[in-house]
Parts: structure tokens; C-alpha cells; sequence
């Protein structure tokens, strides 16, 4: 029985394909703290979310879960519009989707999302799960716009964000334990719609990102090419009258073959099931009352290899980005559903591990690495700071730090005062990192009135989006503020305070 003094600290992955939730009831008095996976059937929910308008609520709302994901045509039938990853759409104004009288934007999208998968957390049959606050992990190459509406369509849902973290950093702070005291660690993090590799370098208790690559093909791929393979011998097979080729399938059978085709791989991903083929069968496919085909695990491995060998592939060019060699590595944790395909850990462990000496890290359930890292870092003081200075250039070359290097996020910092020279008809600021590149511009209209001055204020919030305010000082009439927005800054995440987590983390 969990008490109600135990505090359950949320990470979510928000992912392409699926979203992994990972809990820890922190127990103070006992110092313990308690893993809770929350998922559909042993894996995360899928991130594909079925939305129509309620007439007698009158607004949208949505359903979620392995329920639309594997009854598409149904729910198209029943008047939801289906959307499969909104994550990948994020930040796109243009987009529209038209709900009934209304037309929704992405982020009202992932608000009916999320308030969907929040609904559903409270009906979890052991007991209910009252998601009011969380840490969310997101790639390192997702903009500034990204952040902000994820974050809107969260707080929009009633769940404040505390945090915004990088999955390679969830995933590192997960799986701490398997490199404590390696400094070159990569996460090779392969899930459902993507590959996200990263290379940290870890140094007196501080996580830095140096190089990150991403590959847009992944699990949802793996699963297309065994379909057509399986679809491809219902058609030749002579017991079976289908004429359909594998492109024009009817989305209900599509859906249907795609998740057995999952099933398998699945299945696949146990060295213990290779020996017996993954059973595909199906009723009322492609006007055929039933079809049934045996999958070998080399039929399965000989289709996917090439997808498997460009995966592998990325390890070398995220080295060359980075200007390191593989004798530079000292590990490799493997997170993501798809990191868990046998083709794959032949190879990590064959090439890497055995010839190259690096530590290969499989994490017992990999897609949820990242979520369980993230609600880690929510239970913690556990802190990003930025790695560089954001600063304002002044007219002899020299800087002036707006937003210092080491500062703490959140940062909301003191307003500073610049003067500009008399009969200027503007003022032109330009914000410069500390490596001389231009980040941003702003020109601010002036009146050349002696005494003119302008306020200069930094902000970065828990999105990771620093924002450069200026204002006109309102004496000399020249009234007014722009800002500007500026990401993908280098940032490292401080996990000196792990060190005093004492409690226990049980299952």
C-alpha cells in the first residue's frame, strides 16, 4: 500500500512513435524510492491520438492508446480525425486541422493529447495516478518554438513542467550506475520514429553534450519492410487470392498486418524465441477470410540488416563530428524500443564491445530509459547551466555578458543600462556568444536626446530558450521593447546532487 506522505515524481518522454511515463514514489521516512512504469500492454502508449468535436461539450476531445492505433478505419468511421505523431509538427503555424466548427493548431492538438493520456492515468486499475506536475525530455535538436508549445499544451492540460531535459541526459542519469567514472559516454537512443545518437563527456559531476547526430528512420520503418515482405507471400502464396500490391492496402488492413508485424519483431527481440518462428496470422485480410504465415527469424534479420548497418553507420559520423576515434569511447547505453533488436546487439556486441573494448550498457526496459531519467531529475535539485556567455557587443569590439556563463536555469536576470551616442537615430544591438558568433540583432529606434538609454534583460526558462528583452527608457519618450529568441545554445546539466541520493531505487 502506497502512503499518501510518498511523493511520485513524473518524467515523460514525449517521443514520435510512442510516449513512455516513468514514476518514482520517493518514500522520505523510509528512504526509498519506487519505479512505476506506466505503458499499454508492456510497452509505452503509442503517441497517435484520435480527435473529433463534442457538440454537447462543445469543444474537441480526444482518444488515445493501442485501441485507436490498432482500429484506424473504425475510428475514421466514427467521425475522428487521426493524427499519428503531432511531436513532428510542433512550432508549424501554417498547419491546421479542422475539427468540427473549429480549426486547431498543433499545440491545441497535443493539449487534447495529453489532457487524453492524463484521463487515462487516472483509471489505472491499482490506483489513481494524479499527474499535476512533471520533467519532460526532449531531443537537443528541438526549437525553441517546439519547447514552448510542448510545454503550453502541458500547463494548457494542468500539468506544470519543472524541467525540460535532453533524452541523452534522462538516459545517462538512468543508466548512471553502469558508467560511474567513464567520462565518454554515447546514448544510442533508437525508438519508434527515430534514431537520436549522443556524445556526452562527463567531467566532476557535470554532463556535457558535445555532439549530437538524428536519423529519421526507426522502428515504424523496420516494421513497413517486414510488412511488405509478409504481404509480398500472401501474394504468391497460391492457397490465397490477393491482388492487392503492398502500396494501395485499405488502411484497416494496413493497420492490421503493421501491428502483427510488430508483434513479431517483437518477439524477435528474445534470443530464446529465434528458433521458433513469429506466427502472422490475420481474419478478414485483403477479402480473404483468414491468412496465417510463419516468420523466420532470418527471413526477419536479412530484411531489416540494411537498416541495421546504416544505424550503425551514424556511430562513425557522429565521431567525425565530433573529432573523436572509437579508442575515445569508453561506453554506449542503448535506450529505445528498437535499440533492442537482436541484428543490432550482434554487432554492439561483436564489434564494440568485444573488439573495441567499449562498455555496451542494455538497460532492462530501454524504452523507458529516458521517462525514468527524466522523473529522476524531477525528484532532484538537479540543474542545467549554460556553457557559454551571451553577450552584448559593444562599439569597441569588447563584450558585456547579458546571461553569464555558469548560470543556473531557470535564469531571470537584472536589467542593465546602456547609453548611446548623441543624434543617434538608432540603436543597434547585437548579441554574440563567446566565441564571436553573431546569435541575434535587434535595432531599436532612437531619438538622439541627451540622457537616452536602454534596458537590456536576459531570460532563459525551463524550456532552455534564452530570450534577450530591450527597452526604451520612457522619459525620453522612447517607449517601446523588442525581444528575441535564441536556442541551440551549449548548456550542461550539473548532477553533483546525485552523489547525495541516498534512497534505494527499487522496482
Amino acid at each position: 500500500m502506497i502512503k499518501e506522505v510518498q511523493i511520485e515524481h513524473f518524467g515523460i518522454d514525449f517521443g514520435t512513435t510512442n510516449i513512455a511515463i516513468g514514476g518514482l514514489i520517493v518514500d522520505s521516512d523510509a528512504k526509498k524510492a519506487f519505479r512505476v512504469l506506466y505503458g499499454e500492454d508492456g510497452v509505452p502508449f503509442p503517441s497517435i491520438v484520435a480527435v473529433k468535436y463534442d457538440y454537447e461539450k462543445g469543444r474537441p476531445t480526444g482518444k488515445f492508446g493501442r485501441k485507436v492505433k490498432t482500429q484506424v478505419s473504425t475510428m475514421q468511421e466514427e467521425g475522428y480525425r487521426i493524427i499519428k505523431s503531432i511531436k513532428t509538427v510542433l512550432g508549424n503555424d501554417e498547419l491546421k486541422y479542422e475539427i468540427g466548427p473549429e480549426s486547431l493548431t498543433s499545440q491545441d492538438i497535443a493539449t487534447v493529447l495529453v489532457k487524453a493520456i492524463k484521463k487515462e492515468l487516472q483509471k489505472q486499475p491499482i490506483r489513481q495516478v494524479k499527474v499535476e506536475e512533471a520533467t519532460i525530455a526532449v531531443p537537443v535538436d528541438f526549437s525553441s518554438k517546439q519547447r514552448m508549445e510542448l510545454c503550453k499544451a502541458f500547463e494548457r492540460a494542468g500539468i506544470k513542467v519543472n524541467k525540460i531535459v535532453s533524452e541523452s541526459v534522462a538516459a545517462y542519469i538512468r543508466n548512471r550506475d553502469s558508467v560511474q567514472a567513464l567520462s565518454n559516454v554515447m546514448v544510442f537512443d533508437w525508438g519508434g520514429g527515430t534514431l537520436d545518437i549522443s556524445l556526452l563527456k562527463v567531467e566532476k559531476g557535470k554532463v556535457f553534450e558535445e555532439a549530437t547526430i538524428g536519423w529519421k528512420v526507426a522502428g515504424d520503418k523496420i516494421d513497413e519492410t517486414i510488412a511488405e515482405f509478409v504481404h509480398n507471400q500472401f501474394v504468391k502464396n497460391s492457397q490465397y487470392n490477393i491482388k492487392t500490391a503492398f502500396k494501395d492496402l485499405s488502411i484497416k488492413d494496413r493497420t492490421k498486418l503493421l501491428a502483427e508485424c510488430e508483434k513479431a519483431k517483437i518477439t524477435f527481440s528474445d534470443e530464446e524465441e529465434t528458433e521458433i518462428p513469429a506466427t502472422i496470422s490475420m481474419l478478414d485480410y485483403c477479402g480473404e477470410k483468414k491468412v496465417f504465415y510463419k516468420l523466420e527469424y532470418r527471413d526477419f534479420s536479412a530484411k531489416i540488416n540494411k537498416i541495421v548497418s546504416k544505424a550503425i553507420l551514424s556511430i562513425d559520423s557522429i565521431l567525425k563530428k565530433a573529432n573523436k576515434e572509437l579508442i575515445d569511447l569508453d561506453a554506449i547505453i542503448m535506450v529505445g524500443g528498437s535499440s533492442n533488436l537482436l541484428p543490432l546487439k550482434k554487432v554492439m556486441i561483436e564489434e564494440f564491445q568485444n573488439k573495441h573494448k567499449i562498455k555496451i550498457v542494455y538497460p532492462e526496459k530501454p524504452q523507458w530509459s529516458v521517462a525514468e531519467g527524466a522523473a529522476i531529475i524531477d525528484s532532484i535539485d538537479c540543474q542545467y547551466q549554460l556553457n557559454q556567455d551571451i553577450s552584448v557587443v559593444m562599439n569597441d569590439r569588447s563584450v558585456y555578458p547579458v546571461i553569464p556563463k555558469g548560470s543556473k536555469i531557470p535564469f531571470d536576470g537584472e536589467s542593465i543600462t546602456f547609453g548611446i551616442v548623441d543624434n543617434a537615430t538608432s540603436a543597434n544591438f547585437i548579441i554574440a556568444d563567446d566565441k564571436d558568433n553573431i546569435l541575434s540583432t535587434l535595432v531599436m529606434p532612437a531619438k538622439g536626446f541627451m540622457g537616452e538609454y536602454f534596458s537590456v534583460k536576459g531570460k532563459i526558462g525551463n524550456d532552455l530558450v534564452a530570450v534577450i528583452s530591450i527597452t526604451g527608457n520612457k522619459m525620453m519618450k522612447t517607449v517601446g521593447e523588442k525581444q528575441t529568441e535564441i536556442n541551440q545554445l551549449s548548456y550542461y546539466c550539473d548532477i553533483s546532487d546525485i552523489e547525495d541520493f541516498t534512497f534505494e531505487i527499487q522496482k
